[in-house]
């Protein structure tokens, strides 16, 4: 028996407003897809957020169509859950995935209860080399996960009385173990939690969290084949491929994201940072890569001078031939002094600053525009002290947001055509 585990695909995600990100994350379902082709495997296992909305796009499902067709006509089986991406809503009876099995394309295994079972009634069982192999699925629960593992086992044990026990049993999940991974993403269960499912599956295909890992030989999660947050940069991840009891983690290289961090303290002026950042840019040149690197410049820390004097655009400009986005973060300080002593003009020079630090916190995508923004903030603050005219003010506010959009997208979803993906 043969089969590959792949989760966290996250079809549609344009990162930071890029057609190009688009398409990188259609290309590492393509890679898993050719792999599963080429390997001959008998079925393909999707543990949840195929998607990464559940509001899709016609690009996106035509992206997963076409990958989707290419498995079917290979004659290999596609079972998935719903993950927290492409779940229904609450008063819709049909997600996107269940677009996609109505076509024939996947096979999405569903929560179902019966007079015999009250969650695992939708299971599918078949032979592969004489071998009888039964596959369960749970959608994404949330903080019910927990609490729902026993009367799982419950109905395992009614199944396995009525039907028998299979030589090979999966269930599938969309959930994250904690102590496996250092990233900030919460809802992270105790392992002792699921251990008890162990005498009754030999593979548990986790989703969920965007890093691999694998516990006790029968626990594995494959995370996200490329990279969603800043914090997954060089974690591993892929897909995992089973072979007659072999379980490899086939790691997917995707597109590259460089990462440079800067201790404001260390730099007195802009000039220093200018000079460390050309540093970093001549290591990039010298790499070898199939497609430019996203580039992430961190700036932590306590700044020595005035930060309007670092000029972000010049430092986009130097960089922006050798990478597709350069993406910039502030957590940095001020320098303090002391309130009695703050004059005037310091006053409004500390209100930018609060406002400015606070949206590029909020919203990284917003960083290099965060002052210019800040400052429009003020304004219409003093406009609407002086008692400006109301109707301005408003029309004033749409076009800033209609610029922050803008800033926020990275271009105008206008100027990229989906059709341009697939000519």
């Amino acid at each position: 028996m043969k089969f590959i585990h792949a989760a966290d695909l996250h079809l549609g995600y344009r990162q930071y407003g890029l057609g190009k990100r688009f398409l990188d994350f259609g290309d590492s379902f393509r890679h898993i897809a050719d792999f599963a082709v080429e390997r001959d495997v008998d079925f393909l296992l999707i543990s949840g957020d195929i998607f990464d909305d559940r509001d899709i796009n016609a690009a996106t499902f035509t992206q997963s169509h076409q990958i989707l067709e290419k498995l079917r006509k290979a004659g290999i089986k596609v079972f998935a859950i719903e993950g927290n991406h492409d779940t229904t809503y609450y008063n819709e009876n049909m997600s996107w995935i269940d677009a996609l099995d109505s076509q024939g394309l996947i096979d999405v295994l569903k929560l179902r209860s019966n007079e015999r079972v009250e969650y695992l009634g939708d299971f599918r069982e078949f032979e592969v080399n004489g071998d009888l192999v039964r596959v369960f699925g749970v959608k994404y629960l949330g903080i019910r996960t927990p609490e729902i593992v026993p009367r799982l086992i419950d109905d395992i044990e009614t199944i396995n009385e009525d039907k028998g026990e299979p030589d090979f049993c999966i269930l599938m999940m969309h959930f994250g173990l904690e102590n496996q991974i250092d990233l900030e993403v919460g809802e992270g269960y105790s392992y002792g939690k699921i251990a008890p499912l162990d005498d009754y599956i030999d593979y548990l295909a986790l989703g969920h969290y965007h890093v691999a890992y694998e516990i006790e030989n029968w626990v594995f999660n494959p995370g996200s084949p490329e990279t969603t947050r800043l914090n997954e940069v060089n974690k591993r991840s892929g897909f995992f491929y089973f072979d007659r009891g072999e379980i490899d983690l086939i790691e997917y290289e995707g597109r590259s994201f460089e990462v440079l961090e800067l201790d404001m303290v260390e730099f007195p002026s802009p000039e220093d940072v200018l000079k460390e950042i050309e540093e970093f840019k001549e290591k990039i040149k010298d790499k070898s890569y199939k497609k430019n690197p996203v580039v992430n410049l961190v700036f932590r820390g306590k700044i020595r001078f005035d930060r309007d004097k670092l000029d972000l655009s010049n430092i986009r400009d130097s960089l922006s031939e050798h990478a597709v986005y350069i993406n910039t973060k502030f957590d940095v300080e001020e320098e303090e002094m002391s309130f009695r002593d703050i004059e005037k003009d310091d006053k409004s020079k500390i209100e930018e600053d609060v406002i400015s630090n606070y949206i590029g916190e909020k919203r990284s995508s917003l960083s290099d525009s965060s002052l210019k923004i800040a400052r429009e903030i003020i304004r219409y603050k003093e406009l609407i002290k002086d008692e400006q005219d109301p109707d301005k003010i408003k029309e004033e506010i749409r076009e800033l947001h209609r610029l922050v959009k803008e800033d926020e997208d990275g271009e105008k979803r206008s100027t990229w055509n989906w059709k341009d993906a697939y000519s």
